[in-house]
């Protein structure tokens, strides 16, 4: 792959300066990776992005900077977890190597330091809204995988009855009923609550006049915490820590244990598949509702036709499956889903399920808790 192209080739005069920097410190980075036009492509896709989060109104009609405190003149970078995911399904670095591609101000020339004035101005004394780019929703993911039988996240919370999920956020209550902090991860724990498609945690930092920076974690419009500092990494550990403090006496958690063993269910061939297929269908839909992300392993006894039979069922159902060497014949295996955070708690709290309970610990709030979490001494 060749990586000698000339970058400033693609200099457009139809795109303003800022635009062209982003793109072009992109490329310059990235184009020993990807082809040509891939790289270019993607270049236009990053700058975009990172546009809308300055706040460029030519470029979108949805401003994302906070400019409380009538602080126009303000650094702000926007980590936004559903905009990571949204570059990554375009095949772009990963979250490690796009970070290192933030352009801020103080990179700028002056020119380009007059130009981020003017446009400061120009949104000096309105109300700017919070913009997120978040995860593809349930029929996106339908297209795009092949359009799977049935969307088991949504199914699994659907069927959650203390702990079903807010699906529109309103306040801070509904996104302490939707928040399950995992393994007292932050990474995490944004994971699993963009799982339930009803928002994205996000955090931004700002750096103010005076050195004082500032570092906000929010949903939507909603703010969750705040933390100032001297330094944007100061400031976000001051967050990070405030955010764990407040969800801590709102939020249940779980925590995962290290069981001796994972268990496995072993399927014999008690039926053709090739001409009794709704069997196993039945069998992969009860582990897909029962599943704890643990192992369905079909016997040796299963020719290659009936293994690619099953793998066909199993991928209708949105499973991941293997094909495992033995001594005789190879096997095929099923993979179970992860389970959503809040149908651990209830499965543990409210059900007690044994399985669970033996991979997880779920810890209840201080305050606000829905059910209270037995004993386990």
């Amino acid at each position: 792959m060749s990586s000698s192209w000339n970058v400033d080739a693609y200099r457009s005069v139809s795109l303003s300066e800022c635009h062209w920097k982003l793109c072009r410190e992109f490329m310059t980075r990235y184009r020993h990776l990807y082809p040509e036009e891939q790289t270019v492509a993607l270049a236009q896709i990053f700058a975009n992005a990172q546009l809308l989060l300055r706040g460029d109104a030519d470029q979108t009609t949805r401003l994302v900077l906070d400019l409380a405190r009538e602080q126009p003149s303000a650094e702000v970078k926007l980590e936004v977890d559903g905009i990571e995911k949204l570059v990554k399904r375009e095949d772009v670095p990963d979250e490690r190597e796009l970070d290192s591609v933030v352009v801020k101000a103080e990179q700028i020339d002056e020119s380009e330091k007059d130009y981020n004035a003017e446009l400061s101005s120009t949104h000096e004394d309105s109300t700017v809204e919070s913009s997120t780019i978040g995860p593809p929703s349930a029929k996106q993911r339908k297209t795009d995988q092949g359009e799977p039988e049935t969307d088991t996240t949504t199914t699994i919370l659907a069927g959650l009855t203390p702990f079903k999920p807010v699906e529109t956020l309103r306040n801070i209550e509904d996104v302490y009923c939707n928040l399950v902090i995992v393994d007292n991860d932050f990474e995490k724990t944004c994971r699993e609550f963009q799982r339930l498609h009803s928002g994205s945690i996000q955090s931004v930092q700002q750096t103010w006049d005076e050195g004082h920076c500032s570092s906000k974690i929010f949903v939507d419009q909603i703010v969750l915490v705040e933390g100032w500092s001297k330094t944007e990494s100061l400031a976000k550990k001051k967050a990070l820590a405030a955010f764990f403090k407040k969800m801590k006496v709102f939020c249940y958690q779980i925590v995962s244990k290290k069981p001796s063993h994972l268990p496995e269910n072993q399927i014999a061939r008690t039926e053709d598949p090739t001409t009794n297929s709704k069997h196993y269908k039945s069998i992969m839909k009860r582990f897909v509702k029962d599943s704890i992300e643990h192992e369905l392993v079909f016997s040796e006894e299963f020719s290659e036709a009936e293994r690619d039979k099953l793998q066909r069922i199993a991928i209708k159902l949105d499973l991941k499956t293997c094909i495992v060497e033995s001594s005789t014949n190879p096997q095929l295996k099923v993979i179970g889903q992860p389970l959503p955070a809040l149908a651990i708690v209830e499965r543990i709290v409210v059900q007690k399920d044994p399985e669970l309970g033996a991979l997880y610990e779920v810890i209840a709030p201080s305050v606000r808790a829905r059910v209270e979490v037995a004993d386990s001494t």
